[in-house]
């Protein structure tokens, strides 16, 4: 009775010197696998149409573009110039910037934060609308778009209830823990 054992990648695992353990007597077949066709197509990205489907609101990248003010475009040209596919996200070089151009980088950033194009991650890092520029990894993309929209805790204090007593109020007592009696004593 002979086994038969299906090997895919059987030449990657033997150039990358991995241990192949195939018991005595068994068929190996080795599975070739196939090429990546080549595409017709030259490279692309996909941007939204401003149309609207079930689940979401495309961004109208195109008519947008158009009607960029000279900063806006300065800006959105350096974010496609240094934009990571993978993340949808830009680090933009504030170093190797002059002063002024970053004072048009921050204008130009409000402007676009104005018109749901741009968020910042975090310092010199940005985010394009993923439904504006739609990338392979539009789930994940669209999460982290929605989590930038979160408020972020502040980092003062908030007082719920604020009592102002008069300087001649004196407080009688407070509460203290009792550590033998596990009570509360005044």
């Amino acid at each position: 009775m002979s086994q038969s054992i299906t090997v895919t990648g059987l030449f990657e695992n033997l150039i990358d010197d991995k241990q192949l353990h195939i018991p005595q007597g068994a068929k190996v077949l080795v599975e070739v696998p196939t090429p990546k066709k080549p595409t017709d197509k030259p490279p692309f990205s996909m941007v939204g149409n401003g149309e609207k489907n079930r689940m979401y609101q495309a961004y109208p990248l195109i008519n947008t573009l158009l009607d960029l003010s000279k900063p806006e475009a300065w800006f959105m040209k350096m974010m496609f110039k240094h934009l990571n596919n993978s993340t949808n996200t830009s680090r933009i070089p504030y170093d190797t910037l002059s002063e002024t151009e970053k004072r048009v980088a921050n204008k130009a950033y409000t402007l676009l934060k104005q018109k749901e194009l741009v968020r910042k991650v975090k310092l010199h890092t940005y985010m394009i609308n993923p439904t504006a520029l739609i990338t392979n990894n539009f789930a994940e993309h669209i999460e982290a778009w929605k989590a930038l929209d979160k408020p972020k805790k502040s980092k003062t204090v908030e007082y719920s209830r604020i009592y102002v007593y008069p300087k001649h109020f004196w407080v009688l007592g407070y509460k203290s823990w009792d550590t033998k009696k596990l009570v509360y004593t005044v």
